[in-house]
Order: C-alpha cells, then structure tokens, then sequence
C-alpha cells in the first residue's frame, strides 16, 4: 500500500498536524497547570499562604511549617504526597493523546511513523508504585515510508518499521498476544547511578493499519528468534 505512494509535501503537512493536535492543550503534561483553580497557594496541612512556585515536579514547598505537597490533590496532606494519582493521570492524558494521534492519522492517511515516550522510575517513586516521570522523547515520529532505494529491495513500511524497532532494543510487546494499539519498550537502564534513576523508552505504531501492525509485530518476533 504504502509503496505506491510517495506522499509529496506530506512531511511537512503531517509535521504541522501533529503540532496542532498536540498543541491544541499546552498543559496537558504540565503539573503545575490549573494550580490557582484547585489550591490557590495554600498549603493542606497548615494552611499557610506562604509557600513556593511549583518545581519541575509540580511540587510546593510550604515555609511555614516545611512539607512539600501535591496542589493538584486539594486534600493532600503531609502523609499522603498524591503523587501516585498525579502520575497515573498524567500517564493516561499521554495514551489518550497518543490514541488520538493514531485515530487522526488514519483518517487523514498520514504517512506511518513510529512515536517515543519514556518513563522513568527512582527508588524513592519505584517504594511509591509510581514513575517518577514520563512523556514525550519524539512526537512527531520517525518516518517509515520506504525511500527510493528500500522499494528497490524490496522492503516495506513494516520491514523498516520490525528492524527500526529491532535496532533500538525496543524488542518487549506490551501484550504477549497480538491486538491492534501494542506498543513496544525498550528493557530499563540506569541513567543516573547516583540517584538510581532508570529508563524505559517505548515505541508507538502510529498511521499503520491493523494488518500491518500485525506484520510487525510477527517480524520483530522473527529478528527476535535470530539472536
């Protein structure tokens, strides 16, 4: 299918969509949005005004009495932090994000491509059940419309897309059983020994269909049974 098509001026058109898509909530990762709405600047615990701007983490610092808190749980206190809610939705605006990138991009027939995201994890969340941080690493995704030279080997959107995917040691399904939206995931690595900081990287099939998704997903196991 994909090997008729050349898609003339699409990359840059399917750059612009995904940009709108994804841009049409800004704050969509942003834990630090809708603070003045849900806790205008108190703290839970002693109710004190006096507190910092959320961190990177969307964590306050109360000055009064000294404990950080999650103002996204209005009810939060000193011995419930909230952060496995915060997280857990934050990791469900992302699927429903990505899911709404695969719907558009069948739709409007955008070229298949291949999006990143990432969690990770610390010893302090990993005690909590939670990540201590996830979102996008690339999306607006690698292009897996063969070029010139893979037509003229042969090779389709879902050969370039089992050893793309291969290559990056994105080799674990997220499912053992095949079914349309499987995602796949790199094993985790420690990216910071001093913190213990570890990384999962996981890849989107984004604009292929089901029965391709399926073709990559028997392929990659293939590369898989090579090693």
């Amino acid at each position: 299918m994909f090997e008729r098509c050349h898609y003339p001026g699409t990359r840059q058109e399917a750059q612009h969509v995904v940009h709108a898509l994804l841009d049409a909530d800004p704050d969509a990762f942003d834990p630090r949005a809708d603070l003045e709405r849900l806790i205008p600047n108190r703290c839970p615990a002693c109710k004190s005004s006096n507190v910092s701007d959320a961190d990177d983490e969307g964590l306050i610092d109360c000055f009064d009495c000294g404990i950080w808190f999650d103002p996204l749980h209005p009810e939060n206190g000193p011995q419930f932090a909230g952060l496995h809610s915060r997280v857990s939705q934050r990791n469900e605006s992302l699927d429903d994000e990505i899911s709404d990138l695969k719907a558009y991009a069948m739709q409007h027939g955008m070229p298949p491509r291949i999006t990143i995201t990432f969690s990770r994890t610390t010893p302090e969340s990993v005690e909590q059940g939670d990540f201590s941080e996830s979102g996008w690493i690339d999306e607006e995704g690698v292009d897996m419309v063969p070029d010139e030279f893979d037509r003229e080997e042969g090779l389709t959107a879902t050969d370039k897309a089992a050893k793309y995917l291969y290559d990056e040691g994105a080799t674990e399904a997220s499912s053992s059983q095949f079914h349309p939206g499987l995602w796949y995931s790199t094993d985790w690595s420690t990216i910071n020994y001093q913190t213990g900081e570890e990384e999962e990287r996981n890849f989107h099939l984004v604009g292929f269909t089901e029965e391709q998704e399926h073709e990559v997903y028997d392929k990659l196991r293939q590369l898989r049974h090579r090693r």
